[in-house]
């Protein structure tokens, strides 16, 4: 730009000038120093290039060897562990499978890991999400055994639910009624392409495999046989129970036990059920209460409860027939003694009479 000077800055028009109007001696001294032995340095580098002695900067070959990791060509295999206490025999270790058949080991079929004992408090750890199902039906402990035979691999959950109602209960609330069911004595069970899922006494039991090859189906087949020589306890097989198999002639699979909250009333427990058999929804159910003064304690409640819903067509003591206000279905209930039954759903009065009569008939035979 014209009239403007050459040597003008763009930034800072003012000419530039030291603002420090000394130097220490130690600050000229540096300077010159640092930069011979700079140059130093540099000529040392230059003149040592390939002379260079093994000697004299690595570590000692006997350090080196002192520090070396020691690497054997050969391992011995790892021995099979043998529980303390436990007798070796016939090269297979005696374990102890505390209430299982000892029969589960054996034929190629291992242990695999130890026996897992679960109890009420800490059942989540093993099956978390699904503990609250089985402790509504008694659970009290679950024995839990993984076995193996090579890749194939099997676990048998052994839950002991308190008593046969309990295992009936668990085994319908988890759709055992769905399948076909065999029976082995009194035994119940139903295979699966892996296992089989079923009940003894007190016992529910779970057998799953880890493919569906020939070895693992036959063990699992060979562990339902062995399960059912358990020693079981809990009771005998319950009234309303033997009433509807032996008596009722109802298949198995059709029956269903509901432990808490029958009908939805918390006072109902221990309630037995089966389809009425006229190919609809309607069922039968029985109830064996502790006395007939409870008997009739649950009888009244019930009535009293199910008018909320119903016009109570017959109100006997010890007999009711109620016709839903909307659906028009009729709930029927008696009493006898300690039992309660009766029909849920059926179509008309006559079919709940039928029904009725049916079951007192085989009362008086139970």
């Amino acid at each position: 730009m014209a009239g403007r000077k050459q040597d003008d800055k763009i930034l800072n028009p003012l000419k530039r000038k030291i603002l420090r109007r000394r130097f220490s001696t130690a600050e000229l001294v540096f300077g010159p120093l640092f930069l011979v032995l700079l140059v130093l340095v540099g000529a040392w580098i230059v003149l040592q290039k390939n002379n260079y002695d093994p000697g004299e900067r690595d570590i000692a070959f006997t350090q080196l060897q002192e520090d070396s990791v020691e690497d054997n060509l050969y391992r011995r295999p790892v021995e099979l562990w043998i529980e303390p206490g436990t007798a070796l025999a016939g090269g297979v270790p005696s374990v102890d499978l505390g209430i299982l058949p000892s029969s589960l080991v054996g034929e190629g079929w291992q242990l695999d890991g130890r026996l897992e004992s679960y109890d009420a408090s800490n059942l989540y750890e093993k099956i978390n999400g699904a503990a609250e199902q089985y402790l509504a039906y008694g659970f009290t402990e679950l024995n839990y055994v993984t076995l193996a035979q090579g890749d194939n691999f099997i676990t048998l959950e052994l839950y002991d639910q308190t008593s046969f109602p309990n295992v009936l209960g668990l085994f319908s609330a988890q759709g055992g009624g769905t399948h076909e069911v065999k029976k082995n004595g009194d035994m119940f069970y139903f295979t699966t392409p892996i296992g089989a899922i079923g009940g003894l006494g007190n016992y529910y039991f779970k057998i799953s495999g880890n493919n569906e090859s020939d070895p693992v189906v036959e063990k699992a087949m060979s562990m339902v046989q062995e399960l059912a020589a358990l020693p079981v306890s809990g009771g005998g097989i319950p009234l309303p129970y033997r009433m509807l198999t032996d008596r009722l002639d109802v298949a198995f699979k059709q029956i269903s036990y509901i432990k808490d909250n029958a009908f939805q009333y918390d006072f109902l427990t221990e309630f037995w059920f089966a389809p009425l058999g006229d190919g609809g929804d309607a069922r039968i159910f029985l109830h064996q209460a502790g006395s007939a003064d409870e008997a009739a304690a649950r009888f009244g409640s019930l009535v009293e409860e199910q008018a909320y819903e119903y016009e109570l067509q017959v109100n006997e003591p010890e007999r009711a027939v109620l016709q839903h206000e909307y659906l028009k279905t009729i709930f029927a209930v008696s009493r006898r003694g300690d039992m309660i039954y009766g029909v849920d759903g059926a179509g008309d009065p006559a079919a709940a009479e039928a029904a009725l009569a049916r079951i007192e008939e085989v009362m008086t035979g139970a």
